[in-house]
């Protein structure tokens, strides 16, 4: 029973590396600095939030022909 889950568990680690392989396309130096990425999204792309897309705003009436393919209303 314990060889099989780390025969598993190795499987999916492997399959793991070789997607992330895949996604780099062999580049490992892409990866290089993601901690200051991460920080340079997060500064930049998610502080400070933009809660203007949660305000309320109107919409235009729906003309469909089958009034619950309205997405408001």
């Amino acid at each position: 029973m314990k060889l099989r889950l780390f025969a598993v568990i190795g499987a999916l680690g492997l399959l793991a590396v070789v997607v992330l392989n895949d996604l780099a396309g062999g580049d490992w130096g892409r990866f290089g600095g993601g901690l200051g990425n991460f920080n340079v999204f997060f500064s930049e792309s998610l502080w400070p939030p933009d809660w203007s897309v949660l305000e309320a705003r109107s919409y235009p009436p729906c003309e469909a022909q089958l009034e619950f393919t309205c997405s408001v209303g």
